[in-house]
């Protein structure tokens, strides 16, 4: 083998072959054909770098070869590199990474050459001695080897096999424990590395999109992604990391986390509603909007959702949540209101569809033990209020927004309807329903109820006719009785106008008359309001109301405040018909004769114990 041509040297005639071979390390045949000047030492082989002392000069382009060799495996057949036959030390026509480092490290004047692992820097120095320019020099030759000694040559490393999030975190952010080639950690911004991931559930086909990787190597939850959103179990998480310093090999590994995803608050997904629990009429086709509300009083930690949802935002100033984009159809958008606890659903389709929407709906509830054993929902084919009234109908609420006038509204309500329900103004008679309605409805607004019914104009405002207003209960008595109070025409007798209860008798309030504008007043925190033989003697009026307050001038015949509302927090009082700050008013529907029979609602109450699941669920 044809390898270098040799200078000769006295010293070199003077040792024996066999000497020389075993200094050097290389074959007999190898050393005949040798290119030192002086067979002395392997560091001879620096001549051969230098091209000094008629060395033949080994190539940068041979180097660039079993560098880029390196990178794919740990030997290299050298064949058509000659320059390269030197570093073979058991002359079997390839040179390993070992062999490599083994010959530099025996090189005259060249200092730490790390030979450890197998040769594994072999890569790193032929890259760098390959980038040598002529005339090379010793110092070159150190230089590159300090440098192959700065890079990163192991692979990164993954520490973190399993994870869990759950709902009560106060963050869903956990390290997976990622160091780079080098050693250095991601967690403290001194590693330098390069992550992707995908992530498989069996339930969940948008894994994926659900989590990030953040720039210090944790594992979180994507941006606009919350706990809920999530599918209850394990995500499977494959992360690959890639060495990314300046000096480096760029090896990569992947590793599978295993993240384990729960929900201390509890939540119910199987919700068990089909098309049997509900009665449209004819209407199957072409229903417009749903609701799913959380029955009874709830934890603003309580969130109603919708699984499947590809794109989810959070209002900054409401915290309501609306979900868009879902793997069944029919359905645009559904908005939770947490103030409410409801779901609204919007879009217009089939039964078939809402069914299917419904099917998706999870709730997640507080499980603090404020509302013991079970949790009840009530499922709507409307986006008007649900409410499981006392007369054993369901009714339902819809506050529509604008100022109107009580006349107005009222002719509003009576000519609405919902699937064939008579609409009205509502009704309040329990202390449950007021409750319940109370922080669903939208602002203030007007409710069903007058006094002063034998004025002709408030009676006309308020729909009567004369032969009702005549058999009203009471009305034999309008002439007040307490004193001072004498203002007659039914000023103080409320009664409800609308709905089921149109003509009942709610009571009196018997405030003192005053010479203001304020026609009653009260002695703060005495109740002067009389229920006796009232037929709905449930009330909610706010202190020292109603007080029949004069807005033109206090002017008696301008009417007063003879219409009922209520404020934003459930208060009732007494407006004028034009009141200028209504801003809505609130219709009811149920409990009518006449009504159709429909089933617009069904009521699913769960058992904590055996359908109550901890989860976080999407």
């Amino acid at each position: 083998m044809n390898k270098f041509k040799v200078t000769a040297v006295a010293s070199f005639f003077a040792l024996s072959v066999a000497s020389m071979t075993a200094m050097a390390g290389f074959t007999t045949s190898e050393y005949g054909d040798g290119g030192y000047s002086d067979g002395s030492s392997v560091g001879d082989i620096l001549n051969n770098f230098l091209g000094t002392d008629g060395a033949t000069q080994i190539s940068l382009s041979d180097l660039s070869a079993i560098a880029s060799a390196f990178g794919s495996a740990s030997s290299f057949d050298y064949s058509s590199n000659a320059t390269l036959s030197l570093f073979d030390q058991n002359n079997d026509g390839t040179v390993s990474e070992q062999e490599f480092v083994d010959i530099l490290n025996g090189i005259s004047g060249l200092n730490s050459v790390d030979t450890s692992d197998n040769g594994v820097f072999a890569r790193a120095y032929a890259i760098e001695l390959a980038a040598m320019s002529s005339p090379i020099t010793l110092a070159q030759l150190q230089t590159a080897i300090t440098t192959g000694n700065t890079y990163a040559t192991g692979d990164p490393q993954i520490g973190t096999s399993s994870l869990a999030f759950s709902g009560l975190d106060s963050s869903h952010s956990s390290s997976l424990s990622i160091s780079d080639g080098l050693g250095n950690s991601v967690d403290n911004a001194s590693g330098n590395v390069i992550t992707s991931f995908s992530a498989s559930h069996d339930n969940d086909s948008s894994a994926s999109s659900r989590f990030a990787i953040s720039a210090s190597g944790a594992l979180t939850l994507a941006s606009g992604t919350d706990i809920e959103d999530l599918q209850a179990g394990t995500y499977t998480i494959s992360v690959t990391a890639t060495d990314s310093n300046t000096k480096t090999y760029g090896e990569s590994v992947t590793s599978n986390v295993s993240l384990t995803v729960s929900n201390e608050r509890g939540c119910i997904v199987n919700n068990g509603i089909a098309s049997s629990n509900f009665q449209a009429g004819d209407n199957t086709t072409t229903i417009t909007d749903a609701t799913v509300t959380i029955s009874g009083s709830h934890n603003t930690n309580d969130k109603l959702f919708v699984r499947t949802a590809s794109t989810i935002t959070v209002d900054n100033d409401t915290s309501d949540v609306t979900y868009k984009n879902f793997d069944f159809s029919g359905v645009d958008n559904a908005t939770y209101d947490k103030s409410s606890g409801e779901l609204t659903l919007r879009g217009t389709t089939t039964l078939a569809n809402w069914i299917t929407a419904f099917k998706h709906v999870g709730y997640i509830y507080d499980d603090n033990g404020s509302s013991g054993d079970s949790r009840s929902l009530i499922f709507s084919l409307s986006n008007n209020i649900p409410y499981n009234h006392s007369d054993g109908s369901d009714h339902f609420y819809n506050f529509v927004k604008g100022n109107k006038t009580f006349e107005n509204a009222r002719i509003a309500a009576d000519n609405s309807t919902l699937y064939g329900l008579q609409g009205y103004l509502a009704t309040i008679t329990s202390q449950a329903e007021q409750d319940y309605i109370q922080p669903k409805i939208g602002g203030q607004g007007w409710l069903g109820a007058c006094d002063r019914l034998g004025d002709d104009t408030i009676q006309g405002y308020c729909g009567l006719t004369d032969s009702e207003v005549t058999g009203l209960k009471g009305q034999s008595s309008w002439v007040a009785s307490n004193g001072n109070y004498s203002i007659g025409n039914g000023e103080g007798y409320w009664y409800w106008i609308s709905g089921p209860e149109r003509l009942d008798f709610m009571g009196q309030d018997k405030g003192n008359k005053s010479n203001a504008c304020r026609q009653r007043t009260y002695t703060r925190g005495t109740d002067v309001y009389d229920t006796t033989n009232s037929d709905q003697s449930y009330e909610h009026f706010k202190e020292a109301e109603p007080n029949n307050y004069l807005v033109s001038d206090c002017n008696q015949d301008a009417g007063g405040e003879n219409m009922l509302h209520f404020y934003a927090n459930g208060d009732w009082n007494d407006f004028s018909n034009n009141s200028s700050t209504i801003a809505g008013y609130l219709i009811e529907y149920g409990g009518m004769s006449g009504d159709p029979t429909v089933d617009l609602t069904e009521d699913k109450t769960y058992q904590i114990a055996t359908e109550g699941q901890f989860c976080a669920h999407q």
